[in-house]
């Protein structure tokens, strides 16, 4: 039974991310008054589906990483992204241009609404957390995973 419990990990893993990733697109997109990601739940749903019937999370490019190896490439990551953005953001004025993209709309995209929402540190984090933790996981998850996938079988 462990056996059999073990084996299931990544698809369990895989359907729980994105179970909580679809539950919390409602309250977020009330808190922050936004536009509904109807498309993050397109991307969201399509791999869920192909996971569920195949019961098999590699489908969609979803597999289990060492703890190790998933800490070192995380910080790798991050430590890359805030060096560049503490480097490149007084040039760039990139957050600026991403205030001005979220006020465009009368109802701005969930993504971007943290900006308006929040002071500027709360502002960037929730957007971090809530980009790479949904709507930028939706976006791999359904063109990385599912669609890239399903062609290289084809």
């Amino acid at each position: 039974m462990a056996a059999h419990s073990k084996s299931q990990l990544p698809e369990r893993l895989f359907a729980l991310w994105v179970f909580l990733a679809l539950a919390l697109l409602m309250p977020v997109t009330l808190l922050l008054q936004g536009a509904f990601p109807i498309f993050t739940v397109v991307w969201l749903l399509v791999p869920l589906v192909a996971v569920l019937k195949a019961k098999d999370a590699t489908r969609v490019g979803f597999r289990t990483v060492p703890w190790r190896q998933l800490a070192q490439a995380t910080a790798l990551n991050l430590g890359s992204y805030l060096l560049l953005t503490l480097l490149l953001e007084p040039w760039s004025h990139t957050y600026e241009q991403l205030l001005t993209l979220a006020l465009s709309g009368s109802t701005p995209d969930t993504t971007f609404a943290w900006l308006l929402r929040f002071p500027r540190p709360l502002a960037l984090t929730g957007m971090l957390h809530y980009s790479g933790l949904i709507t930028l996981f939706g976006e791999e998850l359904f063109f990385r995973g599912w669609l890239l996938q399903l062609l290289q079988r084809r």
